[in-house]
């Protein structure tokens, strides 16, 4: 059933990428945690060395290292991509059609629409199309399907790395999972790669090539 037994007397619900339930009954405590780390162990190693040591039967008296503390957990985020929010390529490309050639996914094109301060990516395979607003600097969120895997509540957010190159940071944040998607532009050719934070086999998938009409 997914339980385990744990150092210090402790047992544990663990599941994929760093998704724990962690029950102390020596310090009548439960500690649950959701990410999406490939080194689990060292998620555990955090809890053993720095939140066990400092745990009571009573709560802890009010401190500056606690209120340090929660400021840091208030202030916790997941950073947009890194870049610049125009490009001269914005205006060429927006609205074009990107068709790839034959893969293994299916993928058969892709369109950016860039409009104020947001880009709409859609994608289309055989089950036809599925849109993705992205905030820039920002987040923008909605649901989306990119797979049985990558879908639901979605936050997504881009920039762009040069001037040919925009990078897009699509966060399914009700999973373990954010994926990040490049689109690398040089006249009409069009290079997509994609690559996850996590996964149970390969995070990079191999990249779609195609054009822009």
């Amino acid at each position: 059933y997914q339980f385990w037994r744990s150092r210090h007397g402790a047992y544990r619900g663990d599941g994929a990428f760093g998704q724990f339930c962690i029950v102390m009954p020596r310090q009548e405590a439960v500690l649950a945690i959701t990410s999406g780390v490939g080194d689990l162990q060292a998620v555990l190693n955090l809890v053993w060395d720095h939140l066990l040591p400092s745990m009571q039967s009573a709560p802890l008296p009010a401190s500056a290292a606690a209120e340090d503390m929660q400021r840091k957990l208030a202030n916790l985020a997941i950073r947009p991509p890194e870049g610049s929010l125009t490009s001269p390529t914005a205006g060429r490309v927006s609205g074009r059609t990107c068709r790839f050639e034959a893969n293994e996914e299916q993928i058969q094109s892709a369109t950016l629409a860039f409009k104020g301060n947001r880009c709409t990516m859609t994608l289309r395979d055989e089950r036809g199309e599925h849109p993705i607003e992205c905030g820039n600097g920002d987040w923008a969120k909605g649901t989306a399907v990119l797979n049985d895997r990558l879908a639901g509540k979605v936050a997504a957010s881009g920039a762009w790395a040069d001037a040919d190159t925009y990078t897009l940071k699509l966060c399914f944040y009700e999973t373990p999972f954010i994926e990040t998607v490049t689109f690398q532009f040089a006249g009409d050719k069009v290079t997509v790669s994609r690559k996850t934070n996590v996964g149970f086999g390969p995070t990079e998938r191999p990249p779609l090539v195609g054009r822009a009409e």
